[in-house]
């Protein structure tokens, strides 16, 4: 079969014609879909109409100016090039000083030049002007004052919506979720450098400010404080991490890189045809960033294998040393009186009175919580390490600072300084763009940002980190397709 398929875009949509004879000799199955023009040119078997149909699915990326590369008939995979470097390429064009890093026995892709940072905390921290250090319980208490109060503000003048005509309802109503939602995440972010003792220089202020703030969010504030100083100390370990762990080619139920057989049976495109769905892809994203939260905390979902299943409101659960065990269960406390103060006001007021004040701000926060956090740590200039290759440094730089615009301000900070974040944890928030900005100096390459758009940016690595491979100690994110 030699075929052709010709995508036109026509007043009523896309038309598509598929030409081939069967006259070939059998041969594995390949295409390719021009961007500019809208054709994919078609060679191999005469295809399935499932097969069919995944090769039109593709399309969609021309319709949303993304790059089509070509499809490896293997498997269907392609595996995304890193700045140029396609998965095939041996490492001749790596630079002369790269260090003798065990990358991966099936030459993983990375950035030209690129070896693991050599330098130490200490001389990172000498870049940073010391007072960066300082923390302030005064001023930290301002900005948490200050957020409290517009949370009190945006919920008072919420009182006032339901008295306007129905048409300015629909129009308040959604931008009191949405500031609610981002000044709530701000108050959270508070919480969180609670957690990390950079609230202020009295542990027991930060744990009980922390453990307040935390708790009527429905976050079990030690609980998730353990766990996250887990991830600091082992983040982009592929063994260590607690949260965002890379699953491996063998765990993402792929078969193994080119394998003997190149043919697939109809369930098998069936499934590659939906997961190649944008549309899915988009579902799949609003099903994370509204209910991942919660789920993680509950199931661990995304967390390391060895904590599989774990619940963070456990107090004998496998993320959690003997010692903690009363600082769950004060955690869980602050959580059962939040949702009995919750149910009271359902009881009092009605589940939609309930759900338009507290319950969709809430699930804002949830949603900016998984964006930022997943912005934070995936993207194909990533790497993740196994023991033979990690330290604290190491992982402590894989992350990347983004903007979310003016949002910025309202989550102070913690998106766009988040690898300062990293370095120094009990750094408060008000000094993290200073030292940011010394970072850069001392990191050259090693620092991370990324300026495109985040809702880009979200769909862009959902579609292109999905698995690593199950060797190496230095290993890059792989897409499926």
């Amino acid at each position: 079969m030699l075929g052709n398929l010709i995508v036109i875009h026509g007043v009523t949509g896309w038309y598509c014609r598929v030409a081939y004879s069967t006259s070939a000799r059998q041969v594995p199955i390949t295409f390719r879909i021009r961007n500019t023009a809208g054709e994919m040119d078609v060679a191999g078997p005469e295809p399935t109409g499932w097969q069919i149909l995944f090769r039109l699915s593709r399309i969609v990326h021309i319709v949303m100016g993304q790059k089509v590369h070509d499809i490896k008939p293997d498997s269907l995979l392609r595996e995304r090039p890193i700045n140029g470097h396609s998965n095939g390429h041996s490492d001749a064009g790596a630079s002369p000083h790269q260090s003798p890093v065990k990358v991966s026995k099936l030459q993983e892709p990375r950035i030209p030049g690129w070896s693991p940072p050599n330098l130490t905390i200490k001389e990172v921290r000498d870049a940073v002007p010391p007072h960066c250090f300082e923390r302030s319980l005064l001023r930290s208490a301002s900005y948490l004052i200050w957020d409290l109060a517009w949370i009190g503000i945006l919920a008072v003048a919420a009182t006032h919506i339901d008295r306007l005509p129905v048409a300015f309802r629909y129009v308040f109503w959604p931008l009191y979720w949405y500031f609610q939602g981002a000044i709530m995440t701000g108050a959270w972010v508070i919480a969180h450098e609670c957690g990390h003792q950079a609230f202020s220089d009295y542990k027991w202020i930060n744990n009980t400010i922390g453990w307040i703030i935390h708790s009527a969010m429905l976050v079990p504030y030690h609980s998730w404080r353990v766990s996250h100083a887990q991830h600091h100390a082992g983040n982009a370990h592929l063994e260590k991490d607690a949260v965002f762990v890379p699953r491996t080619r063998s765990e993402y139920g792929l078969p193994p890189r080119n394998p003997a057989r190149n043919d697939h049976d109809d369930d098998y495109l069936k499934g590659e045809l939906w997961q190649a769905s944008p549309l899915l892809n988009v579902l799949q994203m609003l099903r994370v960033l509204l209910l991942g939260w919660p789920v993680y905390l509950t199931l661990n979902r995304w967390g390391p294998k060895a904590w599989e299943g774990a619940s963070h409101f456990n107090p004998k659960s496998v993320i959690f040393k003997p010692h903690h065990f009363w600082q769950i269960i004060a955690s869980d406390i602050g959580i059962f009186i939040t949702l009995a103060s919750v149910g009271m006001a359902i009881y009092n007021f009605g589940l939609i009175t309930v759900g338009k004040y507290y319950l969709v701000p809430y699930l804002i926060v949830n949603w900016w919580l998984v964006m930022i956090t997943y912005l934070q740590h995936t993207d194909v200039t990533v790497p993740h390490y196994r023991d033979g290759e990690f330290n604290f440094l190491r992982g402590a730089l894989c992350t990347v600072d983004r903007s979310f615009g003016i949002l910025d301000h309202f989550f102070h900070h913690i998106s766009d300084t988040h690898i300062a974040h990293h370095l120094f944890s009990q750094m408060p928030h008000y000094h993290a763009e200073e030292a940011t900005r010394a970072l850069k100096k001392v990191l050259g390459p090693y620092y991370r940002r990324d300026d495109t758009n985040v809702f880009i940016a979200m769909y862009k690595n959902w579609e292109q980190c999905r698995f690593v491979e199950d060797d190496g100690d230095v290993v890059w994110y792989k897409n499926r397709y």
